[in-house]
């Protein structure tokens, strides 16, 4: 970062970040020197209370807490998995040995590691970390050791807990036995604040959420003899020691941040016999609460504007609140409210298909994990969850199903909340969200409706519209859409590959050229600041949300390119004409008379794409009709050597072959574009798309049919027109006539 950049960092920051990262560097100096000095001791770190600390005075768990569904009769809990998942314990345990041969699978990568595990080697590369106070690590050299991330995921230890339910399904001993033997083989590699495995402060986190349910799983095992219960609950409060100390205030203030207070709500809460893990129960608890504001838009969607971290942030608050009710500790009806409606808005977001748009990062974290959702983008077992909780039949209209998340969580009680409602359609088919900027525009809940999602939301909070550099999990896709055709996915956002692969890879799927948007002059909507971070962002703006039963209508704009200099802006309009057609109309304009090079991006879901006579053909189907400038140059790639030669990723370090489309121009400004999606009525039936006329305000995009045609007038500006015998403001108005059919008028305002 160069000296003024970081000088303006500096001034964004209030004292009270200044003092705290100030504190921090210097007891992780205090500490590396006393590493160096006491010749590497493997517990120089290990606080004396911890050293001190008595299971007799403090048992773990404490007595009488109750852990989700797993406080019901076990015997019951297991008929209760059969009934509801008929056939899938049989394929548990296959995964299961797999694991317990150390076969993993995870981001992308299937690898067999050696017995005992090597913790701290990273599983991708085979490099191994040096064992040193985690402050002196180089974690993200990447050319000496690889993606850190691969080390990370491997010591969440998330898979104790696929170990675990198959011991508690089954009775197996050695599954539990085989727990015991990774924990303890971890420990002993991996002492207090030395190594890897210290770097990441949300990893501590996740380990306490992973151990606990691998825990309360087994809990009937021999394995746990009061020995091995003392060694578990000392070294659950070290990683709550180290989370309390290096709390993501400044470093990572969301998903990070919300991760390590509700690990340590949830370990209070568990073990909350003593005055320490009382403070962590009840003080964190409280920051969990008073952080919900900050962390969800007020109509329910992240303010990292990242659908799977989205889940992840979900996951962890409704953990604790739904312990801690069971546990009989308050959780105020305020957080009730803000979770109903962060279950509500992937509700609508949800396509017909049953999966989410690939929106923002991913590192394919989830923090409710008791299987691989597969596809990796279907979470409507929040949904489920959420009908059960919250008592919403439209939840359970869109989810189908009960998942495990509701018997593990909330037993027997949550299933039959769950069975006894009725299932009904949402009461609203379209949606805006102007919080976090989505607009969805749909035909109905079938699974073989039409959608459009519509992207109009900042790329993330907190994000700089000058130099001043911040990270980000958002994308720069201001503006950008999917579309799903009788319920298959057609246009779509292509996701995210990794943080730390080749920069080209990582770059581009974070980019404005990475997504169903357009580039002026190579400009995005944000310069890329290191890996993570974002400076010079675009502001967006919502327009215009409207809804009819023949039409729907929506559209929004950004005010700038990142780094053009001169100021031009895209506009984007969408109408969905019910039972007929998506219109795409853009328009970029601005100042100056000399000639722009535009690039319009769009990403397609797998198949084979063509390009003929103003006409994209996907998979020998019409799927799209362009209207362009006569200097319009259009190419598709699928699957080529560079990450913009036609690339989608569903998860961190997972890519497949999906073909993308550009529309290429040198122009003076303004450039207008039309692309029309037919819907099945009108596919092959539309003889033309193109621009009839572009004026100063005016643009009008002409449709032809067998049946007649359709004009429609886009007035962005809402400036005063005359249409026929009237004079109108409207932003948009839909003419239609054919032969033998009267002239008729859609006024859009």
């Amino acid at each position: 970062m160069s000296v003024l950049k970081y000088a303006s960092k500096l001034r964004k920051m209030s004292s009270a970040e200044i003092s705290f990262r100030v504190r921090q560097q210097a007891r992780n100096r205090a500490e590396s020197l006393r590493w160096k000095k006491n010749g590497n001791k493997r517990e120089v770190f290990i606080p004396q209370h911890i050293r001190e600390w008595d299971l007799r005075q403090h048992p773990f768990p404490a007595p009488g807490v109750r852990f989700f569904g797993l406080g019901e009769d076990a015997g019951d809990l297991r008929n209760e998995f059969s009934r509801l998942f008929p056939g899938k314990l049989a394929s548990l345990q296959p995964q299961a040995d797999q694991l317990l041969a150390h076969r993993f699978r995870f981001l992308g990568l299937a690898v067999e590691l050696p017995d005992p595990i090597p913790w701290n080697r990273n599983p991708q590369t085979g490099a191994e970390y040096p064992r040193q106070h985690h402050a002196l690590m180089d974690t993200f050299n990447t050319e000496k050791y690889g993606d850190v991330k691969y080390a990370w995921e491997l010591n969440r230890h998330q898979f104790f807990i696929d170990i675990a339910k198959t011991y508690f399904l089954t009775g197996e001993e050695k599954y539990a036995a085989k727990i015991w033997e990774w924990l303890e083989s971890w420990i002993r590699d991996n002492p207090h604040k030395i190594g890897i495995n210290h770097t990441s402060v949300l990893e501590h986190a996740v380990r306490i959420f992973s151990w606990l349910w691998a825990y309360f799983f087994t809990r009937q095992s021999a394995v746990w003899t009061p020995e091995r219960l003392e060694i578990l609950a000392r070294n659950l409060l070290l990683q709550g020691e180290m989370i309390e100390e290096n709390l993501s205030y400044y470093y990572s203030p969301y998903n990070h941040l919300i991760g390590e207070l509700a690990a340590l709500a949830f370990l209070g809460t568990v073990y909350g016999n003593s005055p320490k893990t009382q403070t962590w129960r009840d003080r964190y608890w409280q920051e969990l609460e008073e952080q919900a504001e900050k962390q969800f838009h007020p109509d329910g969607f992240t303010v990292e504007q990242a659908g799977y971290y989205h889940h992840f942030t979900l996951g962890f608050y409704l953990m604790v609140a739904v312990l801690r009710e069971q546990n009989g500790l308050p959780v105020s009806a305020r957080l009730w409210e803000i979770l109903e409606r962060a279950i509500e808005l992937p509700m609508h977001l949800t396509r017909p298909d049953g999966q989410l748009p690939m929106s923002g990062d991913i590192d394919s974290a989830r923090s409710l994990y008791f299987y691989d959702p597969e596809p990796k983008w279907d979470l409507r077992a929040f949904a489920a969850l959420g009908a059960a909780i919250f008592r919403r039949a439209d939840l359970k209209f869109v989810a189908g199903s009960a998942g495990e998340e509701i018997l593990w969580l909330s037993g027997s009680a949550g299933v039959q909340a769950f069975e006894r409602l009725k299932a009904e359609k949402p009461a609203q088919s379209s949606r805006e969200f102007p919080g976090s900027g989505y607009a969805v525009m749909r035909d109905g809940w079938e699974s073989g409706s039409n959608y459009c999602c519509f992207d109009c939301g900042e790329i993330a909070h907190g994000v700089f519209r000058d130099e001043t550099p911040s990270a980000a999990h958002g994308h720069a896709d201001i503006l950008s859409f999917e579309l799903c055709i009788e319920g298959r996915p057609l246009v779509i956002d292509p996701g995210f590959y990794t943080y730390f692969g080749p920069l080209e890879w990582h770059r581009y799927f974070r980019s404005t050229r990475g997504h169903n948007a357009i580039e002026v002059n190579g400009a995005g909507q944000a310069l890329h600041q290191g890996r993570l971070g974002w400076s010079n962002v675009s502001l967006p703006k919502t327009e215009i949300f409207k809804t009819s039963p023949e039409w729907e209508f929506a559209g929004g704009a950004i005010d700038r390119f990142a780094g053009l200099g001169e100021k031009v802006f895209h506009r984007r309009y969408i109408l969905f004409r019910k039972g007929k057609y998506f219109l795409v109309m853009d328009e970029v304009a601005g100042e100056g008379g000399k000639p722009f090079q535009v690039e319009s991006s769009l990403h397609f879901s797998p198949g084979n794409l063509m390009f003929r006579n103003d006409r994209l053909v996907r998979n020998g189907q019409e799927a799209a009709l362009l209207a362009l400038p006569d200097t319009a140059k259009v190419s598709i790639a699928a699957g080529g050597a560079a990450p913009d030669q036609g690339w989608m990723a569903q998860g961190y370090g997972e890519r497949a072959p999906a073909p993308v489309m550009r529309i290429t121009l040198q122009k003076s400004l303004p450039v207008r574009l039309g692309m029309l999606f037919p819907l099945p009525a009108l596919r092959n039936r539309v003889s033309r798309l193109h621009i009839e006329y572009g004026g100063e305000n005016i643009t009008v995009y002409r449709v032809a049919t067998e049946e007649g045609e359709e004009r429609v007038h886009l007035n962005p500006r809402r400036k005063k027109f005359w249409i026929g015998s009237e004079e109108t403001d409207a932003v948009c108005v839909i003419e239609t006539s054919g032969p033998g059919k009267e002239k008729r008028m859609m006024l859009i305002r």
